[in-house]
């Protein structure tokens, strides 16, 4: 009867260390969680827009058609996320090229690109 009790204090104590091991786990699952939706809380009551300033501006067209100055980048910044920059070709790209101004929006690698959906 005493080797019965013993087995079965050692059955109680191994099930408590793994039940204390899947709760260590859970905890961290959703602390993870808890840190992601955070995040996106963050991402969603952030400002959307972006004032990109250009100085002497009226130089750059004849650099582009010169061909000197092909493009302008703007600073990288975040939206929404996700890191970006804006590319201005001022005489244009393909068939908008000596017509239009061309502007193009560059996706970078980011820091969060991991938990971005």
């Amino acid at each position: 009867m005493e080797s019965y009790q013993k087995t079965l204090e050692e059955k109680v104590v191994v099930a408590h260390i793994q039940l204390e091991k899947k709760v260590e786990k859970v905890q961290k699952e959703i602390d993870s969680l808890n840190i992601e939706l955070s995040y996106k809380i963050m991402l969603l009551n952030a400002p959307r827009t972006f004032t990109w300033k250009i100085k002497r501006f009226e130089n750059t067209l004849p650099s582009a058609k010169s061909e000197f100055l092909i493009q302008i980048e703007s600073e990288p910044f975040h939206m929404s996320g996700y890191k970006l920059k804006l590319q201005l070709k001022p005489n244009g790209q393909g068939i908008a090229e000596n017509t239009h101004l061309s502007l193009f929006i560059a996706v970078m690698k980011g820091e969060h690109n991991a938990i971005l959906a």
